[in-house]
Order: C-alpha cells, then structure tokens, then sequence
C-alpha cells in the first residue's frame, strides 16, 4: 500500500520520513515516490494493505544498483498502525524504465537475484538500509 496511504498520524509519518531519510543516507541521489502504485482498481487486488510501499528513483542509470529505480515494500504481519504488528521482512526491486532487473528479500535469506543484480557495494548499502529500516520499527534482524 503506497506509503501515503499510511501517513495519517504523526508517528507514522515520522516513521516514513525516517525511512526515506535512512535510504538517502545510504543513495543521496536518490528521489522518494510515496506513492508508487496507480489508483487503478483493476490493480488494487495486488496491492498489500499491511505494507508500507515506497520508490526510489534515480537520475537516470544508477552504476551501482543498475537500476533506474528501487521499489521497496515493508511487509507487517497487520495494519502498521495496529499496535500488535510486526514488522515480516522487506521486499526491494530494482527496475528499469521496463522491466525488473533484480530482487532482494528480507524474508528470505537475502540473496540479490535476477537480471543484473546490484555490485557489491550497492548490495552493502541496501543490507544497511535494510538494517536501519528494522531497527527503526523495533525490530534486530541478523543476516542468516
């Protein structure tokens, strides 16, 4: 669910800041879309109501990620606001203008998987966003 959607109490929305603020401390040139996905109801049915979605864009080709984008998705047990969720784990793309390029996910054993996966440094920089990000909700989350 677009992090927007989610942004109706200060808590919340000082999380969301937060999360931006963490991404950019690890990719400055990094621009926040808090609204990724399309009010299309055709879509709504892919749309996680307990995630809070967010993308990155960047100005033009980004050498490390090889990506032009990063869509992340922070995936809760429940409602983020609901005081008994849990933070499940973070789902990130990356894209090109057209298609997916690479996937990492928190749930599973972090592996960087597809097309043109991140280099090693870019890879560093997300698993610290990823850390940062679980610290932020409360969370300490080892790599397995």
């Amino acid at each position: 669910m677009n992090a927007t959607d989610h942004a109706d109490t200060y808590e919340m929305l000082s999380k969301i800041s937060r999360i931006v603020s963490l991404f950019k401390a690890q990719f400055l040139d990094a621009h926040p879309d808090l609204s990724p996905w399309i009010n299309d109801p055709a879509l709504r049915y892919l749309i996680d109501p307990h995630s809070i979605d967010l993308c990155f864009h960047f100005p033009g080709w980004h050498p490390t990620c090889h990506s032009h984008c990063v869509l992340t998705q922070i995936r809760f047990s429940d409602n983020p606001q609901s005081a008994d969720a849990r933070l499940v784990g973070i789902e990130s793309m990356g894209y090109t203008y057209t298609e997916p390029y690479w996937r990492c996910s928190t749930v599973d054993a972090w592996n960087f998987d597809g097309k043109s996966p991140p280099t090693l440094l870019a890879r560093q920089q997300l698993e610290q966003f990823f850390y940062d990000v679980y610290a932020l909700f409360g969370c300490a989350h080892r790599l397995s």
